[in-house]
Parts: C-alpha cells; sequence; structure tokens
C-alpha cells in the first residue's frame, strides 16, 4: 500500500529531524494535488522543526484557501495562531484562532488556547 510507505517515509523524515527532506515531501504531495490536506499539514511540521514562524504562518494561511474541509481549515488556522504566537504577535494570533473556531466550534482545546492567547495580547498592550 503507497500511504503506507508515505507514512513510514514522513515518520523517518520526523525521526531523523530532516526538515528539508520533510518539506521537499510535502511539496511534491501538493504540487500532485494542491487541494492535498495532508501534504500542506505535513509541510507545516517541517516548517515547524526548522522555526521558520512566518513562512508557516503564511503556509497554513494559504493552505485554507485551496483545502475545502472545514475542520482541516480549522486545523491549519489554529496552526498559524500559534507560529503567530511563536512571533508574539498576538493579534494575528487571536485572528487565526477565532477563524478555526467559527469553521469549527467544537475544539474545546482550541477555545481554551484563544483565552490564554487573548490574556497574552492583553498583557502586551
Amino acid at each position: 500500500d503507497s500511504s503506507q510507505g508515505q507514512d513510514l517515509l514522513e515518520w523517518a523524515l520526523v525521526g531523523q529531524e530532516d526538515w528539508s527532506g520533510l518539506a521537499t515531501h510535502a511539496q511534491e504531495l501538493i504540487a500532485t494535488d494542491p487541494t492535498n490536506a495532508d501534504g500542506h499539514w505535513i509541510l507545516g511540521t517541517a516548517l515547524d522543526g526548522q522555526e521558520e514562524w512566518e513562512e508557516l504562518s503564511a503556509v497554513m494561511t494559504a493552505a485554507v484557501e485551496v483545502v475545502e474541509d472545514p475542520k482541516n481549515q480549522a486545523r491549519f488556522l489554529t496552526r498559524a495562531g500559534q507560529a503567530s504566537v511563536r512571533l508574539q504577535d498576538y493579534p494575528s494570533a487571536v485572528q487565526h484562532i477565532r477563524r478555526s473556531l467559527a469553521l469549527n466550534p467544537e475544539q474545546q482545546d482550541v477555545r481554551g488556547y484563544l483565552q490564554a492567547v487573548e490574556r497574552a495580547l492583553a498583557r502586551q498592550r
């Protein structure tokens, strides 16, 4: 099964912290199918591993435009929000996380995370 082989490759690259190799693999998946949610998520994992927060936020936000599933869109926006927190850009983080919750209001953990980010934003002002 080719998906099982893909999973093993991805785990091996993550285990080796081969973020560049993981990014290349993800870009190949996205080039084959731009709506491939897994490809976008894997690219996000590679960027996270490289601590490329600005690019991670941009990639996750762009993925929302091409992947039509609201639950995946919500995951991408939450991840964009997390990257914005790493950049201490709390207003952007709040915006991303609120959009995530609008798409998938059942995310209780994300709702709690939003409250924490809003507190950080209030302290920053």
